[in-house]
């Protein structure tokens, strides 16, 4: 995979016992080949830390990352994510980032 250009997460269920917590370190820890090359990135989310996490890992790797679209299933959550994005560190300067709702 180390040549994927479209990545799309999208509404992936989790069980209410999984509390599985993936941090920006385990994100660094994966050595993913194919986060430098990606050129768009789709994601669902509902605001969790993880997400975030995953988020804040791509924008910092992928540097040939052109556009980022997020789709949140509340306000809040936009509201949330939003802020906390325009934190990160950002590898692509030309990077487009879309919230939009589910």
């Amino acid at each position: 995979m180390p040549q994927l250009n479209t990545l799309k997460i999208l509404g992936i269920p989790c069980s209410k016992e999984e509390k599985i917590s993936h941090g920006a370190e385990y994100w660094e820890s994966q050595s993913l080949p194919f986060v430098h090359s990606l050129k768009e990135v789709e994601m669902e989310i509902e605001g969790k830390n993880n997400e975030i996490e995953l988020i804040k890992y791509l924008l910092k790797n992928a540097r040939a990352l052109k556009k980022m679209t997020i789709l949140y299933k509340a306000v809040l959550c936009r509201e949330s994510a939003i802020r906390k994005i325009e934190e990160f560190q950002i590898a692509s300067s030309r990077i487009a980032l879309y919230f939009h709702p589910v």
